[in-house]
Parts: structure tokens; sequence; C-alpha cells
């Protein structure tokens, strides 16, 4: 027999389930753990999760967690040091349709409830377009001038909102996101849109763009585990073969140390004995190759996509062509994505470096 409440057991149910689920069935998914002694025991547990501040109601019958609806938060609002100073939120244009409460302008009471579910009783002024009843809740957070606070509207009929600190969350909530977009890419086993991925976060069709929806973009732009596999469809890195693999991360390295480590990978797949020269200040790559009529060695070096002109300049010029003669190495090869600096055209024509696109080593990668 569970020593658990049967609030906290729904609460568990929903967690694994991931998604809102009618209360009959969470009472069914109850009753298999616990016994509840009550003649409609789906009533009961429909009124527990109603007094509870940790459920929200998503439609009739449904429910979810609130930590869900915090995905939905769409009214972002930086703080002025009057805010601070006096415990209020300025009713903006943007925010007064969600607290139209009143019809003839008098005060109303609403309630906001914070990641914590802690309760904040406020009240809206239409006249003075103030919402005031923050300023304990402002210390708390220690909140400053400029930083930003999320509003969502969790049940109107209640008039009850939310109410985050950003900087409580933003790290949080990209990491968590991270992770539960990679497990639902994995249970999907197929690429989904960014509308797609967004909607099964949020746990619902979204109804405007929320928060959420830039930092899905962001994370799918910028975590390695995710790939766009074709215009604006997701997938995982890892669904990708191992040629997909050695290029991409080539493509998308944007240091130089990543994409000589990258090059490093790419030589030695294509069949390579590889090392680096230690003598040049830069990361220089030695790669040899041993035929049945021939054998030959190549410096190679090379530029992430997003190169400029001091990274140009850094480059060790002068080292690639001592390294050439010490090791008497038979050419000396610059990869990047394109060539569209002249002056590195020219430096390049100099010192008899190479240049090859990316393009190239795909194609030899490719048909390896």
């Amino acid at each position: 027999m569970s020593k658990q409440s049967i609030a906290d057991l729904a609460y568990n149910i929903l967690e694994e389930n991931h998604y809102p689920m009618h209360y009959r069935k969470i009472t069914e998914e109850i009753m298999k753990i616990k016994e509840i002694k009550a003649e409609h025991p789906h009533h009961d547990v429909n009124a527990l999760m109603g007094v509870d501040q940790r459920f929200v109601r998503y439609k009739r019958g449904i429910w979810g967690l609130l930590k869900w609806k915090y995905r939905e938060a769409n009214l972002p609002y930086t703080l002025t040091s009057y805010c601070l100073r006096n415990g209020t939120i300025y009713l903006t244009t943007y925010l007064k349709p969600y607290f139209s409460l009143s019809r003839d302008e008098r005060p109303v009471e609403v309630t906001f409830i914070d990641s914590d579910g802690k309760e904040i009783k406020a009240i809206v002024d239409y006249r003075q377009k103030l919402i005031s009843g923050f300023k304990e809740w402002y210390q708390k957070k220690g909140l400053k001038v400029n930083d930003t606070i999320l509003i969502g509207l969790i049940e109107e009929t209640k008039r009850t909102y939310f109410l985050i600190a950003e900087k409580d969350i933003k790290v949080n909530t990209e990491q968590d996101m991270g992770d539960s977009i990679y497990q639902i890419l994995q249970e999907e086993g197929k690429p989904l849109s960014c509308l797609q991925i967004y909607t099964r976060v949020i746990k619902e069709e979204p109804t405007h763009q929320g928060l959420f929806e830039g930092y899905i973009q962001n994370i799918l732009s910028n975590d390695n585990r995710f790939v766009e596999m074709q215009k604006n469809l997701w997938g995982l890195f890892e669904w990708l073969d191992k040629t997909e693999q050695l290029y991409l991360n080539l493509f998308t390295a944007d240091n130089f140390n990543d994409f000589q480590q990258s090059l490093k990978k790419c030589f030695e797949f294509l069949g390579y004995d590889t090392q680096w020269c230690t003598d040049s200040q830069n990361k220089l790559l030695l790669a040899k190759a041993a035929l049945d009529y021939k054998s030959y060695s190549l410096i190679v070096t090379g530029l992430p996509k997003n190169y400029n002109i001091n990274m140009v300049h850094s480059l060790d010029w002068s080292g690639m062509r001592k390294a050439k003669e010490m090791i008497n190495a038979d050419s000396i090869i610059l990869f990047s994505e394109k060539f569209y600096l002249k002056e590195l055209i020219d430096r390049a024509s100099e010192e008899a470096v190479q240049l090859y696109e990316l393009s190239i080593l795909d194609y030899l990668i490719k048909e390896h």
C-alpha cells in the first residue's frame, strides 16, 4: 500500500505520462497502486487536483501539471526602478487583454502563482493602469532593474496567472528542454518540424507564439545532438551514418581547434596516418598515406566557415612553409567552406598553399 497521498500519486502519473489526462483515467491508474475509499473515487481525485496548486485544468475533465503551463509563457515584462520600488507591473497595451476582468473598471483581485507554487495576491487597478502586490516577491527573488519576468494565464474564470523570474529558469529550462526534445525525437523515430516539436513540448496545440518556441529553435540550432535533416525537419545526430557525422562536425565547427580536430578525424577515416606538427604556433596536421607505388604526406590546416580577416592573419604561414621543408611534405592544403576573402586567396598563392572547399572532402568521404 502506497504511503503517498492521492494528489502525489496523480502528480507522479502525469509526470510519467508526459501529457494531460482525463481525471477518470488518472483515477484508474491511482487505483492500481492505492485503494480509494469513496463511493465515487474519480470525483475525489478530480476535487483533490482542483485544490492542489501543482495541477491545472487544460479543458473540461482534462488535467495537467502547472509546470507544463510555464512553457506557454508568452508575456515577458521588463522591470523598471518604479516597479521594484512600488511592487507593481504596469498594465501595458499587450498585457491589458489578459486582465480584462472588470466591466466598470473597478479594481479586481487576482492570484499569481510562481514556479515554487507560492501564491501572490495582487490588485488590478484599471484607472491607474497598474497591477500591485509584488514588492515582497521582487525582494525575495532578488530582482533588479531590467530583469525580465514572465506572465501567463492559468485559468481566466479563477483569475489565476503564473509569474516567473526568467533568470531563475532560463538555464535549467534550456537544459531540461534539450533532454525533452531528445526524448521526443527518440520516441518518434523520424524527423519532426520545429512546430511539431514545440507542440509536443507544451503538451497541446499552440494558440500563440510562446517564449519557449525561441528556446526550442535555439536548442535545435546549437545543441550538437540535433541536426536539420531537411529544411525545417529536425532529427538526431546519431541517426546519421559515419560519413555524414564526420562531415557535419567539420561543417558546423565554429572555432579553429574544433575544425582541426574534425579534419584529423576525416583524414583518419580516409586511411591516413595523422599526427600534429608541434613546432608550429598553430595546430598543423601532418597526414601521411602509403600506396603501392608511392607514399606521400600533406600538411593540412583550415578555417571554420565563420572565419574573418583576423583569423587569416593569425594563421602560421611561415610555420607551414618550414614544416613542409622539414618533413619534405608534398603539399600544404587549407580547407574551408568557401574562400571569399581576396587577401586569403592572394596569401595562399604567395605561400604555395592549395585551397580546397569542404565539398571536395565531403565527396572523398562519401566515395571512400
